[in-house]
């Protein structure tokens, strides 16, 4: 059996492409994360919003919308870092339903040590790569993609 491809050649080859790029950057990174930190970039990425947060607390579901993960995914997620002691769960007063993701201490002080390493791993992987006005215009492309995607079907 033979499949016919639908997409040219040149649409083909930036879909894989891109998709190859993503994959391999966020590998390494989150290889580099899990080896200094015992962190993965997942686990990273949330103590980043809560860091970024209003009193370093998000609802769960907003966090999930946030990082654009299954409310069920950031549970199990929230889980683990809830164990390593990284965060804790709050009630939201006016919501019963409602649980807030909270940092702790020792959450921000991961985030901290690690920041600046995690950092320094993606100018060398990725912003390092991107110079000549290439940056600012691959975040033009970005933001025009994310714009469309955002739109109603």
């Amino acid at each position: 059996m033979k499949h016919k491809p639908l997409l040219n050649e040149e649409e083909r080859l930036v879909w894989r492409t891109f998709l190859q790029v993503h994959a391999g950057l966020t590998r390494r990174l989150d290889d580099q994360l899990r080896a200094t930190l015992g962190i993965s970039l997942n686990g990273f990425e949330v103590l980043w919003v809560l860091v970024q947060a209003h009193a370093n607390k998000e609802r769960m579901a907003d966090l999930a919308d946030h990082l654009v993960y299954t409310r069920s995914g950031v549970t199990r997620l929230v889980d683990r870092l809830e164990r390593d002691g990284l965060v804790v769960r709050g009630d939201v007063d006016e919501d019963a339903r409602g649980r807030y993701a909270i940092l702790t201490r020792k959450g921000f002080e991961l985030f901290e040590e690690g920041a600046r390493m995690h950092v320094l791993m993606l100018r060398a992987l990725f912003f390092a790569r991107l110079d000549d006005g290439r940056l600012a215009r691959l975040g033009t492309l970005l933001t025009r993609l994310e714009k469309a995607l955002a739109e109603p079907s």
